[in-house]
């Protein structure tokens, strides 16, 4: 156990001894374990060696090449720095699982491109059927009437209140205003929307929106 300087002979009117001296030279030249607190302000000139508590102070696990320090497992390059698992090359950043090139990004299943997929229930007519519904949309103008969308791929052999459904309203008003003609649908076995009024005779603009499974 390291042993504790003392100052105790040191007084007026007493003899100093060579052991009140010779401690302080002990504990600063490592012959003899003494404990020092040092108050206020430090400076050291200088390179530490051999071991122990000051030898490893400079560069100890809490100095400037530590775990703690700029270097260090909590530092710019650590483990949750810029290069670490939380920053921009991380599973969480730009490149990760939620970023833009993710599972939910721009890329993803319901980015721009892609398929967007509703699992819903619809009444086929019999009883209440589960549906994966994809959405259509659209819009075109009239002739006389009626109207031939582009060909749809996706409705190819499907049939208007089985497995799809649109819905067209004008989006300019019909000429026959008074009551509008009712806009009637169908599917060509091709895959394109055969829209018409009930009293063909319009040149109206018209928009649908619908949805097929």
């Amino acid at each position: 156990m390291a042993q504790t300087l003392s100052k105790t002979n040191i007084v007026n009117g007493n003899t100093i001894q060579a052991s009140d001296v010779s401690q302080s030279i002990d504990a600063l030249t490592g012959a003899v374990a003494y404990d020092i607190t040092i108050s206020g302000s430090f400076t050291f000139t200088g390179a530490t060696t051999g071991s122990g508590w000051f030898a490893n102070a400079v560069s100890s696990s809490f100095a400037l090449s530590s775990s703690r320090a700029v270097s260090s497992s909590y530092a710019l390059s650590s483990s949750i720095a810029l290069s670490s698992s939380y920053a921009y090359s991380s599973s969480i950043a730009l490149s990760s699982s939620f970023a833009l090139s993710s599972s939910l990004a721009l890329s993803s299943s319901f980015a721009n491109g892609a398929s967007q997929v509703n699992g819903q229930n619809y009444d086929n007519g019999t009883t209440v059927a589960p549906g994966d519904f994809k959405f259509i949309a659209g819009k075109g103008a009239l002739n006389t009437g009626k109207l031939t969308s582009s060909i749809f791929n996706v409705l190819a052999g499907k049939t208007m209140g089985n497995n799809v459904w649109i819905s067209p309203s004008y989006i300019s008003p019909a000429t026959i205003s008074s009551p509008q003609p009712l806009l009637v649908v169908a599917i060509s076995s091709s895959g394109a929307l055969l829209i018409q009024q009930s009293v063909p005779s319009d040149n109206a603009t018209i928009m649908w929106t619908g949805f097929y499974i």
